[in-house]
Order: C-alpha cells, then sequence, then structure tokens
C-alpha cells in the first residue's frame, strides 16, 4: 500500500515538473486529510484546485494516464499547445504501470507506446520512444503469471 502511495507521490511531483517546464503557470501540490491536490500559482482560488488521488488508492496508472489523455486533450485541441506531451510525460506513466502488476499494465503499456511511435511518425518529434519506454513494457511482461504469460 505504502509503495503505491508514494508511486502515486512521484507521479504527481513528476507530471508538476513536466506542466512547469512547459508553462507560464507555476503548479503545486499539497497533501491533505483527503489526499494529494494540484493547484495553480500561489492562490488557491475556488476552481483551480484540481483534486488528484485520494490517499491510498492504487489508482496511479489510471489517474497518470488520465493526466496524460487531458494534456494530450488539450494540446490536439489548440486549446493549450504548451502541454503538448513528450516521452518523458508518456515514460512517467509507461512507468507507474510498470509498477502497477496490475494484468492489463503490459498491453496499456504497448498501447501508449504505440501512440507514441504514432506520434513521432506524424512529426512530433519529442514523443518518440525511448529505450526506458521499452524498457517498461519489458518489465511489465516479465512479471505477468499465468496462462498470459505464455502468450
Amino acid at each position: 500500500m505504502l509503495k503505491a502511495y508514494l508511486a502515486e507521490l512521484i507521479l504527481v511531483i513528476s507530471l508538476l515538473f513536466s506542466f512547469q517546464a512547459k508553462s507560464e503557470v507555476k503548479w503545486n501540490y499539497v497533501e491533505t486529510r483527503e489526499g494529494i491536490e494540484i493547484y495553480k500559482s500561489e492562490s488557491k482560488e475556488l476552481g483551480s484546485v484540481i483534486p488528484f488521488m485520494a490517499k491510498g488508492e492504487i489508482n496511479a496508472p489510471y489517474r497518470g494516464q488520465q493526466i496524460l489523455e487531458w494534456m494530450i486533450r488539450l494540446s490536439e485541441s489548440k486549446e493549450n499547445e504548451l502541454v503538448r506531451p513528450d516521452a518523458e510525460c508518456f515514460d512517467i506513466v509507461l512507468h507507474t504501470w510498470a509498477l502497477s502488476n496490475l494484468p492489463e499494465a503490459p498491453h496499456r503499456i504497448e498501447e501508449l507506446i504505440m501512440y507514441m511511435d504514432k506520434l513521432y511518425q506524424i512529426g512530433n518529434e519529442k514523443a518518440r520512444p525511448t529505450r526506458f519506454s521499452f524498457n517498461q513494457v519489458l518489465s511489465a511482461w516479465s512479471k505477468v503469471k499465468g496462462p498470459e504469460a505464455s502468450q
């Protein structure tokens, strides 16, 4: 449980640094009784707080992927091109999936890597899958047990 929570916290901090590097907006986080909240700038005005996760939930890969998909939607719709995800953003989510030991993790990682490659093929040089990306899928498949392991 603690390992999953630490993975979620690392994801939050990593995503904050990614957001901050691509935007003029300063992102911060605060740990509350309810979990971790991410908010913009120095003020926590109503509506600017983004509840991220409840403490103890083992949802880091799902939450990370939701944020990644949100970044993709914002950049593709041209609503905010500054949050266009790069390989580092994808790798954070891939790593969280690999750590999760969830049965769907290898498939999810493969899908994300294929999407990264698609983005790279259409001209997004920064989305090119890295060695780290592929190591995550190998790591996830190495943990698979049961009949799916032999496929």
